[in-house]
């Protein structure tokens, strides 16, 4: 999310409080809300501790909630019909159809595509490095999901985040 809005900040005049560290600046924030709110530091950091976890567990429920869609699609044969669709498109590109199930639970949840496609026998370490690397390029829909979930308070736009295409668009350098 570097470049997102990126135009936009540059062309805003700075402020006297935005030159500053951004520790300073956060630390100056901290200290402003908390008097505010006439909070202890106590409290106040307690709240976010309490957030924190909050995130953790729902992040972790995302986690479980993918990997079990994952399973529930493999157990039905749903995953082998796309997987043999999969693999014959593979072989149009000479790509191991051994990657084929492996790509598709990668595409739902990263660890388990990229623990699956290092455990695939008879494949070199460059097609599976380039296999784990599109996965991690796309993070998933357990990830997209999880993001869109932290993103839903926020003002920011979920489609950045999703669209690689967004950036080639958009991107300054693009």
């Amino acid at each position: 999310m570097r470049f997102y809005k990126y135009n936009e900040e540059r062309s805003k005049p700075k402020h006297d409080d935005e030159r500053q560290s951004f520790i300073k600046r956060a630390w100056n924030t901290l200290h402003h809300e908390r008097l505010k709110k006439n909070e202890p530091l106590g409290h106040v950091l307690g709240q976010a501790v309490s957030s924190s976890i909050q995130t953790l567990v729902v992040v972790g429920g995302f986690i479980i909630l993918f990997s079990v869609i994952n399973k529930l699609l493999f157990l039905t044969g749903i995953t082998h019909y796309v997987g043999a669709a999969l693999a014959q498109l593979f072989g149009l590109f000479q790509i191991p159809e051994s990657l084929s199930l492996p790509f598709i639970a990668g595409l739902f949840e990263i660890t388990l595509g990229a623990q699956m496609i290092s455990q695939t026998d008879n494949l070199t370490l460059l097609i599976q490095l380039i296999f784990v690397s599109a996965i991690l390029a796309f993070n998933g829909f357990s990830i997209q999901a999880q993001v869109a979930s932290i993103l839903s308070t926020t003002d920011i736009k979920f489609a950045p985040y999703f669209s690689p295409v967004y950036y080639t668009l958009y991107s300054p350098f693009g």
